[in-house]
C-alpha cells in the first residue's frame, strides 16, 4: 500500500488508489515528513475528513508534489549495544534488581569493572559466552579437550 501510495503522489500512476481513505490518510502522513511538501501537506489536512473523500483524493491528484531523494518513515533511534549493556542486564537479572534498582548500583558496578577477575568471575556466572566475554577485555581459553587413547580387549580385563 505505501508503495502504491507514493507511486500515485510523485509518478501519476494508479491513482485510484487514492480514493480510499486509508490512502489519503497515508498520502497525508506521508508528504508530511517529507520537508519540500510539508506545507502543502498542512494545508490538505485542514481540508482531510471535513470535505467529501473523492473531492479530497482530485485535490491529491492535481496538486504537483516535489519528489525527494528518500522518504521513509521517522523511525525509533536503534541504540548501539554496548558491549556492558547486556553485562548489566544479566546481572540485574540474577539479582532480581529492577532497572530503577539497576541505575541506583551503576556507579558501584563501574567501580567493579576496573576489577578483571571480577568481570569474569560474574561473566561465567550470568552465562556470557567468551565472545562477549572477549569484548569486555577478558581472556578466556577454550577448554581442554580430553583426548582419550584407543583401548584394547585387555585393557577391559580388569588389571
Amino acid at each position: 500500500m505505501y508503495n502504491e501510495v507514493l507511486n500515485a503522489l510523485y509518478r501519476g500512476e494508479n491513482e485510484e488508489v487514492l480514493d480510499k481513505t486509508h490512502a489519503q490518510r497515508l498520502a497525508l502522513r506521508i508528504l508530511s515528513f517529507d520537508p519540500y511538501n510539508m506545507e502543502v501537506a498542512s494545508r490538505l489536512d485542514k481540508y482531510f475528513m471535513k470535505i467529501d473523500r473523492v473531492l479530497f483524493s482530485s485535490m491529491l491528484k492535481r496538486i504537483p508534489f516535489k519528489h525527494t531523494e528518500e522518504i521513509t518513515y521517522i523511525s525509533r533511534g536503534t541504540e548501539k549495544a554496548d558491549v556492558y549493556t547486556e553485562f548489566f542486564k544479566r546481572i540485574a537479572k540474577l539479582y532480581r534488581w529492577s532497572m530503577r534498582e539497576l541505575d541506583a548500583n551503576m556507579p558501584v558496578l563501574q567501580l567493579f569493572l576496573e576489577d578483571k577477575e571480577w568481570v569474569k568471575e560474574m561473566g561465567l556466572k550470568v552465562g556470557l559466552s567468551r565472545e562477549q566475554l572477549r569484548k569486555l577485555g577478558i581472556k578466556v581459553e577454550k577448554p581442554k579437550k580430553r583426548i582419550r587413547k584407543n583401548m584394547s580387549l585387555t585393557d577391559f580385563t580388569g588389571r
